[in-house]
């Protein structure tokens, strides 16, 4: 039940930036302003959160090419 103490910083604040959120859509009358930041922002967040995944795992990130050998033809 503790594993979610060791989540990565980046999946902590998508929290921390969806409780604001919900906190400024529950308080504000403009909804729309809120829901439209709201998604931008969340994009942007997952955009990071993906392209920075732990060394540790396969990939050691988002690659937008492949690597090749240096001994390669």
């Amino acid at each position: 039940m503790t594993r979610f103490i060791h989540w990565r910083k980046m999946t902590w604040a998508i929290v921390a930036f969806a409780a604001g959120m919900a906190v400024w859509l529950l308080s504000s009358g403009g909804a729309t302003v809120a829901i439209v930041t709201w998604i931008v922002g969340m994009v942007l967040l997952s955009v990071v959160w993906f392209g920075t995944r732990p060394l540790w795992r396969q990939g050691h990130g988002v690659r937008f090419r492949r690597l090749q050998s240096p001994l390669a033809p």
